[in-house]
């Protein structure tokens, strides 16, 4: 993932990447995608990416749940940050 990158940007960049091994005869199952995927995350995902490991069984949730999890995650995460940053903006005045 690159800092820039949102959940779904990342997705379509890793699925691309996937796509074109498996067009070169390579094969992942859906546990090994999904451990790639998270495993390519940034360091400050590495809570929920822990969490959802510990939680789900990877070898059959579907990526796309994945997914799901992760962007309603971030969205959180950004709320979050605007909040702050709000209450931040109030204390200055």
């Amino acid at each position: 993932m690159e800092s820039h990158e949102n959940i779904d940007k990342m997705y379509f960049r890793f699925n691309d990447m996937v796509k074109d091994l498996e067009g070169l005869g390579k094969e992942y199952s859906l546990g090994e995608k999904n451990r790639k995927f998270l495993n390519a995350l940034l360091k400050e995902w590495e809570p929920k990416s822990i969490a959802i490991e510990e939680s789900k069984n990877l070898n059959s949730m579907p990526i796309d749940s994945l997914i799901n999890s992760l962007t309603s995650f971030e969205l959180k995460l950004k709320y979050k940050l605007q909040d702050e940053e709000a209450k931040g903006k109030r204390s200055i005045v």
